[in-house]
Order: C-alpha cells, then structure tokens, then sequence
C-alpha cells in the first residue's frame, strides 16, 4: 500500500485512465478494470459520482444528470495531477476515459459527445419496456420525477450546460 510507484521505462511519465462506475455502482465495483489498466503501466482515476453510488445516498438529481459525472473525473484528475506522490509520474497529454454502462455515457460525454434529452424522453412513451426506461433497482423513482427535476429553476442553469 505504501510502496512508491514503479518506475518507467520511457519518459517517466504514465497515461492515465478516468475510470467512472454505472449507476449506482462504485470505484470499487471497476477495480477488475482498473487493475488490468495498472498493469499495462497506466495510472487510474477512479471516483464515487455523488447521488449516483452504492456508498451514498441516492438522488434524482445524482441520476439525470451524466455531465456532471464529467466533472467529477476532470477534480478527481485535478487532484491526481497536483498529488506530490503520484502527479509527477503522470502524463497529462495522455488521458483517456473509460467506463461501463452508465460511465460509458460518461466517457462519451467526456469525449464531447452531445446528449438528447429530447430524444431520450420521447423514447421511452413508445418503448416502456426497455430497460433503461424502467426504474433503476438503485434507485426506483417514477418518470414523473425527472420531469419535474428537469423543469425545476433551482436546476436551470445546469440543464443549460
């Protein structure tokens, strides 16, 4: 656990690998990816979304929200990067983003992807059995929830964004 990181070979600096957890999962659930990932002499970063964890609490907000799952990995690589133990063997100039399911989305967003709320909500009237149109086990909420979340003016500048 204390042991310093191992040294590299080429310019001493390692790329680096955002790792973000699906809904309700945690950092830990992804540690079979972030290992394999270590082992190729990558360093990863992997956080707990706030309201979107096993660990805490969950929230509608934590939910609909997967920008903010974003800037979650981009403080969580703030804070790697100005760490004295590991920030100095990290190479910002090579960062990648990994995910699974929701971190997926994660990922593609991060990547600059575009998301379609519009789209998504159409969708699910005309496939209610789908399954990302059901309410998640983690956090069971009606549909009529993050519609009121999204026409909320506490969460308007947010959507925005």
């Amino acid at each position: 656990m204390d042991a310093p990181p191992a040294t590299d070979p080429g310019d001493g600096k390692r790329p680096v690998i955002l790792l973000s957890h699906g809904f309700g999962g945690t950092a830990r659930v992804m540690g079979w990816f972030g290992v394999a990932m270590s082992r190729q002499r990558c360093v990863v970063v992997a956080v707990d979304h706030p309201g979107n964890n096993a660990l805490d609490p969950m929230t509608v907000p934590g939910a609909p929200l997967p920008w903010e799952r974003v800037r979650d990995l981009r403080r969580a690589l703030e804070s790697a990067l100005a760490d004295k133990v590991i920030g100095p063997d990290i190479n910002p100039r090579r960062v990648g983003l990994a995910g699974f399911s929701a971190g997926g989305v994660t990922a593609l967003l991060g990547a600059r992807a575009r998301p379609d709320f519009a789209h998504f909500r159409r969708f699910c009237p005309s496939r209610p059995d789908d399954g990302v149109c059901q309410p998640q086990t983690e956090l069971p909420i009606s549909a009529e929830q993050p519609d009121a979340f999204f026409q909320d003016p506490a969460y308007a500048e947010v959507m925005r964004h």
